[in-house]
């Protein structure tokens, strides 16, 4: 009896220590999600400007390298989870971008560092920023980091503000 306790005991001590073995951030809340973005993409040949309003719609401009805006409206934008999806229509029709997908990335906050590799391998191939958006153009894929607007006003106003030597 004692050791059908015990065992009872070890094995929903394990199944407990192994759920809490990884803690990931929460997913931001729509509003959070439903602002003004900035994006630049991985190869540096674009920028986005991207304005989400809360009844789930927007405009935006992308922004080729050494080249005039191309502006959008969106149509509308889902978000589920960490998972973003944009309908797109430029208003250049030769444009052939019709959806724009994104992530948000979620930061493992604790682990069991035997159960899990060194966070910094989990998002190996992750561009910096909060969120990540990607669409196809023909056979390739561009991806851009986003940051909200606000914040990387803030960043400018810290950075213009501090003492260069």
């Amino acid at each position: 009896m004692h050791t059908r306790k015990f065992l009872v005991s070890t094995i929903l001590l394990v199944v407990s220590a192994t759920c809490l073995a990884i803690t990931v951030s929460p997913p931001p809340p729509r509003k959070y999600v439903s602002q003004t973005w900035v994006a630049f993409s991985s190869d540096d040949n674009f920028s986005i400007r991207l304005a989400l309003q809360p009844d789930g719609t927007g405009s935006g401009a992308l922004l080729p390298y050494k080249a005039p805006p191309e502006p959008f409206n969106v149509t509308s934008w889902d978000y589920d989870v960490y998972s973003l999806t944009l309908s797109v229509h430029f208003r250049n029709p030769k444009i052939g971008i019709s959806t724009i997908n994104g992530e948000f990335k979620h930061r493992v906050t604790s682990y069991v560092s035997s159960m899990l590799p060194n966070p910094e391998r989990l998002s190996a191939g992750w561009l910096p920023g909060p969120l990540e958006l990607s669409f196809s153009r023909g056979e390739s894929r561009v991806r851009f980091s986003a940051w909200p607007e606000n914040e990387l006003e803030e960043t400018l106003k810290s950075l213009r503000g501090s003492p260069v030597r």
